[in-house]
C-alpha cells in the first residue's frame, strides 16, 4: 500500500464485504478480539483537499467534507487514497437528502457508505472498532476474562511473542514505523491457527 502509513494497519485497508458482521456477544477469546483494528476516536490528520476529478464543491458539499474527514473512518481513507470516494459520497449524499431524490441515487449512497465502513455493520465486517464504543468495550472484556481464566494479565507466556492485548492494534493518529512488519503479522498463516496457549 503506497501513500501515508498508519501503524497497525491490515494489508488492503477497508473491506466492506471481507467477511460476516462478528457476533460482539459472542466473542469470548484473545484470538477473535486480537483480529480488530481499533479506530482513534476522530482523525486530526489534515483534510485534503477536495479532489481536482470531482467537480467543485459547493459550500454546504464542503462543509460537509470537512466534518468527513474528522470521523475515525478517515484514518482508513488516508491510508487507502480513497478522497474521490469520500467526495462522491459527499455530492450523492447532498443530493439524495433533498425532496424528490431518486430511490436509485439514495441506495447508491448507502453503497458508498457502506464501502466507506460508515455503517457499523460494514464496519465490522472490515475488522474495525472505534476506540471507547460499546463494541470496543466488549473486546476489551473478552481480553480480560480470557487472562483471568488463564491467570494471567493478557501477557504472552512466549519470550519475544506480543500478547493478544498487543496484537490488538490502535492505529496512530498520524503516521508512524511499524506497519509492514503489523501486516506481515496479519497475513501470517501460523498466526491463523494459534489458539490461546492454555498454560499461558
Amino acid at each position: 500500500m503506497s501513500g501515508p502509513i498508519i501503524e497497525g494497519m491490515p494489508r488492503g485497508g477497508a473491506r466492506s464485504r471481507s467477511g460476516p458482521v462478528p457476533n460482539f456477544d459472542g466473542l469470548a477469546r484473545q484470538r477473535d478480539a486480537k483480529t480488530f483494528t481499533r479506530l482513534p476516536k476522530e482523525c486530526t490528520r489534515p483534510t485534503p483537499d477536495w479532489p481536482s476529478e470531482v467537480p467543485e464543491p459547493t459550500v454546504g458539499e464542503l462543509a460537509m467534507w470537512k466534518r468527513m474527514w474528522a470521523l475515525p473512518q478517515a484514518h482508513v481513507w488516508h491510508a487507502d487514497r480513497t478522497a474521490d470516494t469520500v467526495a462522491l459520497y459527499v455530492r450523492q449524499f447532498m443530493e439524495a437528502a433533498k425532496p424528490g431524490a431518486s430511490t436509485s441515487l439514495r441506495i447508491s449512497v448507502r453503497q458508498l457508505a457502506s464501502e466507506l465502513l460508515l455503517l457499523p455493520a460494514s464496519l465490522h465486517a472490515a475488522r474495525y472498532v472505534i476506540v471507547e464504543s460499546p463494541e470496543d468495550e466488549i473486546l476489551q472484556r473478552a481480553i480480560a476474562a480470557t487472562a483471568a481464566a488463564t491467570g494471567t494479565d493478557g501477557g504472552s507466556a512466549r519470550p519475544g511473542r506480543p500478547s493478544a492485548r498487543d496484537r490488538m492494534f490502535l492505529v496512530a493518529p498520524s503516521p508512524g514505523q511499524g506497519a509492514a512488519a503489523a501486516a506481515a503479522e496479519a497475513d501470517d498463516p501460523e498466526e491463523e491457527d494459534d489458539d490461546v496457549d492454555p498454560d499461558a
